[in-house]
């Protein structure tokens, strides 16, 4: 199964969107870097921060993580020694999908 071009997708987003942002360096700097789905989630909230509440949580449900992105997020736990419910509330995760990850990964 191949993943989709997400540099690609994001570059015809940013043109119909908001084409003044293709100039910014930061910008394209991320654009270039998108290696794991967590970076690419961490970059669509860069482009688009969400302002109200119910955008949150209808985004929330389409998430979806690959093993290198787990495993960035439970090294993170680890290193910064946080809860699960810590850890929940910073990349805005439910506590039952980190424990879940746990089991699995470890």
């Amino acid at each position: 199964m191949t993943k989709p071009n997400y540099k690609k997708i994001f570059i015809d987003i940013i043109k119909k969107k908001c084409p003044e942002k293709l100039t910014d360096s930061i910008v394209l700097n991320r654009l270039n870097n998108l290696n794991s789905s967590l970076d690419i989630i961490e970059f669509n909230e860069y482009l688009f921060p969400v302002a109200n509440v119910k955008s949150i949580k209808s985004n929330q449900r389409l998430k979806s993580f690959d093993d290198k992105s787990i495993m960035k997020i439970l090294v993170y736990q680890k290193q910064n020694e946080l809860s699960n419910s810590e850890l929940a509330n910073k990349f805005k995760l439910s506590r039952n999908s980190i424990q879940k990850w746990k089991k699995i990964f470890k």
